[in-house]
């Protein structure tokens, strides 16, 4: 016990120590404090003492020391209570009183003595509880966290690397706290990706210091630095909560645009959505006639570099050919990084004077796709052909009509005619043909009677 003494006696003090649990406490919160009287000189029993209301224990509470106040004194009670509500700014790993000579009371003993104990030396008073850390004291007792200090944000940045980004990017936009906060609710972090903002929304996190922050990129998104839109006001709660362990709320203010710290100066990520456009479709197939089998390339230049991902599918251009349902498959062997190259074989029944793309056709996916270096889609639209055909000079013409037998008949006279005679037989077709013989004479069987 710790004792008080005076010119004329003593006045012990049994205990001091704390009412509340072991926990974290925040700003608002109330910590309660009990000291327990023991004996006294002055008096054997407690019938005529009374606390007067100035009663106070000087805290260790960070830069500004806190009084827990006089709380309630019941009468022929050897218990006084204290309350100390935490202040934003206080701050203690493990909260004690200050020293010592922490304690300031006044013990008003019968009508007329009044025995007073101040923190400071007097010459006929002298009040000394057990050093703070040391046995009998708060601290040692119990394990009470004071933490009046709100979580603020020290940095954003983005998981992302710094380029440019296109239509259905995921942006991951990460918030550095100065402590771990837990988060409830969507807040979400208000983004200059477009003239009237985009929202990332809150993705995880929760329980550590870094919060992340989701944006997928859409269609007329554009900028080229990303950044939060003010430093004030851009990260908001969205009615959810942002606090950490004390349950103190966070300080949301976020760096100044551009300085150290800022998404803008982390990381130069620019949000660029203009899609790839067709600029012309032609061939590299010389004019001239084809037929079955033969191989005819459709070629699709865009305004900018493209790439294709044949993963899901082949993308191909839907021809007119004079035969439906013709459709030229990309060849990623002919293609550039500009221009695409379409390969046709000449089917059965294809008859065109001069091949072009469908009227109506765009580019089919068929599950592939085609993107600029930023992941925009391309427009798969192509031009209106007109009727122009493919080639700005020629035309690609497909015959895909096997030529048919019309007549065979012979020049010969009727008449009989014998050994070594020659007789002719002629067949004709229904267009222009010609005969290679190279790997063989064609023939016809003749029914001779032999």
């Amino acid at each position: 016990m710790s004792q008080c003494s005076h010119t004329t006696g003593s006045y012990q003090i049994g205990t001091i120590e704390f009412t509340s649990p072991d926990n974290v406490y925040g700003v608002n919160d109330t910590i309660g404090i009990r000291v327990v009287l023991g004996s006294s000189d002055f008096a054997s029993d407690l019938s005529n003492i009374h606390i007067l209301g100035h009663t106070k224990v000087r805290l260790e509470t960070g830069e500004t020391d806190r009084f827990a106040d006089f709380a309630a004194h019941a009468r022929y009670s050897n218990t006084v209570s204290y309350t100390y509500t935490v202040r934003a700014g206080d701050h203690a790993d493990d909260l004690d009183y200050l020293s010592t000579r922490a304690l300031y009371w006044t013990v008003r003993h019968g009508p007329t003595y009044t025995f007073q104990i101040q923190e400071s030396d007097n010459a006929h008073v002298d009040c000394r509880l057990p050093a703070p850390g040391a046995q009998g004291s708060l601290s040692n007792q119990s394990d009470i966290r004071v933490d009046g200090v709100a979580p603020t944000v020290d940095s954003v940045t983005s998981l992302n690397a710094s380029r440019a980004y296109g239509v259905g990017s995921r942006i991951d936009v990460t918030v550095a706290f100065s402590e771990a906060v837990n988060v409830t609710g969507t807040p979400m972090l208000a983004l200059n990706a477009s003239a009237g903002g985009r929202n990332a929304e809150y993705a995880s996190g929760n329980g550590s210091s870094i919060l992340t922050f989701n944006y997928t990129v859409r269609p007329g998104d554009e900028t080229a630095n990303l950044d939060y839109v003010n430093a004030s006001t851009s990260l908001s709660l969205n009615g959810g909560t942002i606090r950490d362990a004390a349950r103190n709320a966070a300080d949301l203010a976020l760096p100044e645009k551009g300085a150290a710290g800022s998404l803008g100066e982390a990381r130069s990520i620019a949000i660029e959505t203009t899609a790839p456009t067709v600029e012309s479709v032609s061939s590299t197939t010389p004019g001239g006639a084809y037929g079955i089998d033969s191989t005819v390339v459709v070629t699709v230049r865009f305004d900018e570099n493209v790439t294709v991902d044949e993963t899901g599918g082949r993308p191909s251009i839907a021809l007119d050919t004079g035969a439906p349902g013709r459709n030229a498959e990309y060849d990623d062997a002919a293609s550039t990084a500009r221009t695409l190259a379409f390969a046709y074989t000449v089917q059965e029944d294809d008859d065109t004077a001069d091949l072009d793309y469908n009227a109506t056709a765009i580019i089919a996916l068929n599950g592939g796709t085609i993107r600029d270096a930023n992941g925009n889609p391309a427009d798969r639209t192509l031009p209106d052909p007109a009727g122009d055909g493919l080639l700005d000079s020629g035309t690609i013409r497909l015959d895909g009509v096997r030529p048919e037998v019309e007549s065979v008949s012979s020049p010969n006279a009727s008449g009989a005619y014998g050994i070594d005679s020659t007789v002719v037989v002629e067949v004709r077709f229904s267009e222009d043909v010609t005969v290679d013989e190279t790997g063989g004479r064609p023939s016809i069987a003749l029914d001779t009677g032999a």
